[in-house]
């Protein structure tokens, strides 16, 4: 039943350059998702909750140096909810994503989507899982879906109080947010 209720209200999940959907304003909706009806691997995700980014490495294995835009929106503080919406900030509070989030009944792929006003997605990312346990949360971004060669590993860890207060400073406008 979850996993019909997803497709059928997110659709396929596909992956998208994350920069294409910088001009999107998004949204969550409700999906009727509850912890109830969770797998194993989302309430492994929610148990932390909110989880900031400690590390971003391409694929030849360098540390990402803070200069590429579509890394940089990466970076930063994502608070996933029980009721299967998330946001995601920036270290400066500014608001980069929010929508939907789902993990599969495998445990190897992170969904995420925002819906726009008509309800057709801004952006839809499948994104490979590399690590999910209490302490650690990685997964692979390839910028452009058509080369599986080039890719950003994202490694999250549990966020400190300071760095989820974040989260409540971020910024009401942003282009990728239709809530405040």
């Amino acid at each position: 039943m979850k996993t019909t209720l997803r497709i059928a209200i997110l659709g396929v999940a596909s992956v998208l350059a994350l920069s294409a959907c910088s001009g999107a304003k998004t949204k969550a909706v409700d999906t009727g998702v509850t912890t109830d009806n969770m797998n194993a691997s989302e309430l492994t995700l929610l148990r932390t909750g909110t989880w900031v980014t400690r590390s971003i490495h391409d694929s030849n294995g360098l540390i990402y140096s803070g200069k590429d835009e579509f890394v940089a929106r990466l970076a930063g503080v994502t608070r996933y909810h029980n009721n299967g919406t998330f946001r995601s900030v920036s270290m400066d509070s500014s608001l980069v994503f929010e929508g939907n989030w789902s993990i599969s009944d495998d445990g190897k792929i992170l969904s995420l989507v925002g819906l726009g006003k008509d309800g057709r997605p801004g952006f839809n990312i499948a994104a490979p899982l590399l690590k999910l346990n209490n302490t650690e949360f990685s997964y692979r971004i390839y910028p452009n879906p058509d080369n599986r060669n080039q890719y950003f590993d994202v490694n999250m860890a549990p966020a400190n109080i300071e760095e989820s207060r974040i989260l409540n400073r971020a910024a009401s406008t942003n282009p990728n947010s239709m809530t405040n």
